[in-house]
């Protein structure tokens, strides 16, 4: 399994067992760090001390597993996957270099911001349609 794959299946089992939002992000990301470290087995653990302070479902009353909102494909994962994949390794594309990907992670973090960076950003980089260009003053020639 891919990282991604992980990651959707940490969301969907912390939004399960969560009883808030806050709470499901408390679980969340220390369990992608984790994941992240190569502690799985800590995540595992952690997951079924949660798992067993549920009060058990009768088996009558069990839904099938895609009613219950676990997924049973991993088809959103590898669309995700499909879609970096379209974006930033086409071949025209050269994201490899670490400019190129910190350029990325920039402009990324500039749209996330509630503040006018990525409109500041847009408005003044360089070959920017709309920038302008302050006047140079020209020497006289000798």
């Amino acid at each position: 399994m891919d990282f991604v794959h992980a990651l959707t299946y940490l969301y969907v089992t912390a939004t399960l067992l969560a009883t808030s939002v806050a709470e499901r992000w408390q679980w969340y990301v220390p369990w992608m760090m984790l994941v992240w470290q190569g502690r799985v087995g800590e995540v595992i653990a952690d997951m079924e001390t949660r798992l067993q302070r549920l009060e058990p479902i009768p088996a009558e009353g069990r839904l099938p597993l895609s009613r219950r909102g676990l997924p049973d494909s991993s088809s959103m994962g590898e669309s995700l996957i499909k879609e970096i994949n379209h974006r930033v390794k086409g071949t025209e594309k050269f994201w490899d270099n670490p400019e190129g990907a910190e350029a990325i992670l920039q402009v990324r973090a500039a749209l996330l911001n509630d503040d006018d960076r990525l409109a500041a950003h847009i408005e003044n980089r360089p070959g920017a349609t709309f920038r302008r260009h302050t006047a140079r003053k020209h020497r006289q020639a000798a």
